[in-house]
């Protein structure tokens, strides 16, 4: 089975929603970030790759900012 992010973008309750959360407060690293999100159900490498791929479509649509504290919700 080969992985194919969605390419949807914003989704209400999804994973861009509960990473603006997370870093809303302060910066967070990238492995801060997934420490967070993970549970138990979830495929360490598959969410570490999931999560990748969140940061660097919100900084491509400037949602977020990454900072030398780690990653920060723009304006």
């Amino acid at each position: 089975m080969t992985f194919h992010p969605s390419t949807q973008g914003y989704v209400p309750g999804g994973r861009w929603e509960r990473i603006l959360r997370l870093i809303r407060s302060q910066p967070m690293t990238r492995a801060e970030i997934l420490v967070a999100l993970r549970t138990h159900e979830t495929v360490l490498k598959l969410e570490r790759r999931k999560i990748h791929f969140a940061l660097s479509e919100m900084m491509r649509r400037d949602l977020i900012a990454w900072t030398p504290f780690g990653f920060v919700a723009t304006a």
